[in-house]
């Protein structure tokens, strides 16, 4: 085991948790290598209780004077980097505040109980296109699929356009968190422009955008700029984060077969058998890195001004002083304080959507087909260590 942690190590990628323990148990504060280049390094959060008062403290910023400076200097509407700097994510107190008020309303849970009967008829037309017995990528034949339809529909999107949301969605997701493959980084640019342009023509085409996500109130207030940026991030974080939630949550199944059986045998145990496969397998792994304001100490380690912080998910969601026997699949898990979703101000804002869309598909699923079982095949995780999914997951339907 290496001693120093490394966020771009390959088997990283393909069983993240044992290195998660060995840091939990022998350096949970520990300064790691960078996240970029010409960083010195960064601080990685491995224990529950140290990530979760860094998610709830205000001495740690989204926006350093650095990234401050680099957004000035991108000039036009097309700067990739500047965009992203906008995302909700992205911003900080009192701007963070101003803006979220404007765009939560739409992602709240009564509002997004209104989608229900919607989200249900697109699965449906899924499930009835594949008539079993039949084998599919359950990755690039269902999950995609649906969580793009779903967030398109919203986004008022047309339905022969899905495919290339799709594929500026998937470059996007594979270059801009934690990488350093400049060619994955070009690419994820270059869709982050694409598809802010998409919206744009459509901006000007319409003079407005028709979509459940974005009030009339939010889209007068906020910027050209703005709107594009926060409708560009709903597509990237509606079609990843579900998808892969949805992904993972049938991998998990499939290597803890007596719950999925139990699961099957009890599908009011649905709402609390995706929490745990939050818990389990949780689409992010880290959130983005924060800067430090001031001189604190966490655990016993001192992290200075400017030091960039990471406060990794996947490990407080496995945190032995936590959850019993973390290891252990458990949809009956009770209480089960993940925190896939973050916590604080920058708390996921589509956590109820992305909850709905996975409890309607297992739902369905279970309800449609009497037998979902893995082809053998050996699993590829994607490449970016942060965002959690798999290249592909055959399966066979009965």
């Amino acid at each position: 085991m290496t001693t120093q942690f490394d966020p771009f190590s390959p088997k990283l990628k393909q069983d993240p948790y044992s290195i998660y323990k060995y840091f939990r148990q022998n350096d949970p504060v520990h300064w790691g290598k960078p996240i970029k280049p010409k960083l010195p390094g960064a601080w990685y959060l491995f224990h529950y209780e140290d990530v979760v008062s860094f998610l709830n403290s205000s001495l740690f910023a989204r926006a350093s004077s650095e990234s401050k400076t680099e957004s000035q200097k991108s000039t036009g509407v097309d700067s990739a980097s500047s965009l992203r700097k906008r995302w909700l994510f992205s911003l900080d107190p009192p701007e963070h505040g101003q803006i979220k008020s404007l765009i939560i309303p739409a992602f709240q849970a009564r509002s997004v109980e209104n989608y229900r009967s919607h989200i249900s008829q697109r699965i449906t037309e899924i499930i009835t296109s594949l008539s079993p017995p039949v084998q599919i990528d359950f990755v690039k034949d269902f999950a995609f699929p649906i969580t793009t339809r779903i967030i398109a529909d919203l986004l008022g999107i047309a339905e022969t356009e899905l495919s290339q949301f799709q594929i500026w969605s998937k470059k996007i997701a594979d270059g801009i968190a934690l990488q350093n493959d400049p060619q994955a980084i070009a690419q994820a640019d270059e869709a982050t422009k694409q598809l802010a342009n998409y919206f744009r023509r459509t901006i000007k085409e319409r003079e407005t955008i028709n979509t459940q996500l974005l009030p009339e109130k939010a889209q007068e207030f906020l910027t050209e700029k703005d709107l594009v940026a926060h409708l560009v991030q709903f597509i990237f974080a509606g079609i990843e984060s579900t998808s892969n939630l949805i992904a993972n949550s049938l991998l998990c199944l499939f290597r803890f077969p007596e719950q999925h059986n139990l699961l099957r045998q009890n599908p009011e145990l649905i709402p609390q058998a995706v929490e745990e496969f939050l818990r389990f397998e949780s689409p992010t792994q880290t959130t983005a890195a924060r800067t430090c304001l001031e001189k604190v100490t966490i655990n016993g380690r001192e992290i200075l001004p400017g030091q960039k912080v990471i406060a990794v998910l996947g490990s407080a969601n496995r945190d032995e002083k936590i959850f019993i026997n973390p290891e252990q699949l458990d949809i009956t898990r009770e209480p089960n304080p993940h925190i896939a979703f973050g916590q604080g101000i920058h708390f996921c804002l589509g956590i109820h959507l992305s909850r709905l869309e996975v409890q309607q598909v297992y739902k369905q699923l279970f309800q449609n087909y009497a037998s979902i079982a893995p082809i053998p095949y050996s699993l590829s995780w994607r490449s970016n260590w942060v965002i959690r999914g798999l290249h592909s997951l055959p399966i066979r339907l009965n």
